[in-house]
């Protein structure tokens, strides 16, 4: 009959042989499939494993008996090119205030490095050429030593930004050390405005605890007289640990408040700073 198969021996040999090589085919097939998907997978998957390098902004980093912070770093994505600025607190005292400076991205890709300002120990470094694929800059840093005074071997300091984490902005164009030294002063007070709006805030909630704890602690008195011994003795127990409490969110009130002064003293002495450099002193 038409569509029956005749199976002879021969035959049902000859189909077993022909679907094992298709399954072991399909089964090779699979392995390479996974093998090129898994070595293939960061061309064409994003990978967040390059970006998670970041030196934060203010954190005090040693190199050579030196201190350095990096006070900004800033990224201009249609110059392509960014800038640096350090404090160098020279701890060694040898009279050596030259550095090395160089910088690669996560190909490691050389970038442009020029010094725009050195004064006084205060640096900005500008980096330019960075390719629109960056995820990850690398900057480095290295005392530039006499070759008579040269260690055998030299530290480096590495500090890192990442295409997620960089402050972006418009442009950055050059300026004289006098001017980075003004936006310095005004990015500082404008930190220090920013803690004592964050330290206010922190009291209004504390505030607002305390009156909830009083206002319970009310309740709970007017309640005492008509409660059983049992009941008025926790009662009791709870305005205790309730006035103990409040007492401990006064003192957090009273050390925020003392912050608060602080800071308002350092404003002005920033501002007065300001005065100063307008007036040439």
């Amino acid at each position: 009959m038409k569509g029956i198969r005749n199976w002879s021996i021969p035959s049902i040999r000859q189909y077993f042989r022909d679907s094992q090589n298709y399954r072991f085919a399909f089964f090779i097939g699979m392995v390479i499939f996974i093998y090129l998907a898994f070595f293939t997978s960061k061309l064409w998957l994003p990978d967040d494993s390059d970006t998670k390098k970041f030196t934060a902004l203010g954190t005090v980093l040693a190199l050579e008996d030196r201190n350095i912070t990096i006070r900004r770093w800033e990224y201009s994505p249609t110059q392509k090119r960014m800038e640096i600025e350090l404090d160098v607190i020279n701890n060694a005292y040898d009279h050596i205030n030259e550095y090395t400076f160089t910088a690669v991205t996560n190909a490691y890709d050389r970038l442009s490095v020029s010094t725009v300002v050195s004064e006084n120990n205060f640096f900005v470094i500008a980096l330019d050429n960075i390719p629109n694929d960056w995820k990850e800059i690398s900057f480095r840093m290295s005392v530039a030593y006499p070759e008579e005074e040269a260690p055998e071997v030299p530290e480096t300091l590495k500090m890192y930004t990442n295409a997620k984490d960089v402050a972006t902005v418009d442009s950055l164009q050059p300026k004289t050390a006098m001017e980075y030294y003004k936006d310095q002063v005004h990015t500082t007070i404008a930190g220090y405005k920013e803690d004592i709006a964050e330290y206010e805030k922190n009291i209004a909630a504390l505030n607002e605890k305390i009156e909830a704890a009083q206002q319970d602690n009310t309740n709970l008195e007017a309640k005492i007289p008509l409660q059983a011994p049992t009941n008025a003795e926790e009662s009791r127990k709870i305005i205790d640990n309730n006035n103990l409490q409040i007492s401990s969110w006064q003192a957090d009130i009273k050390s925020l408040e003392q912050k608060i002064v602080d800071k308002g003293l350092l404003i002005t002495d920033a501002e007065n700073t300001l005065k100063n450099f307008e007036n040439g002193d």
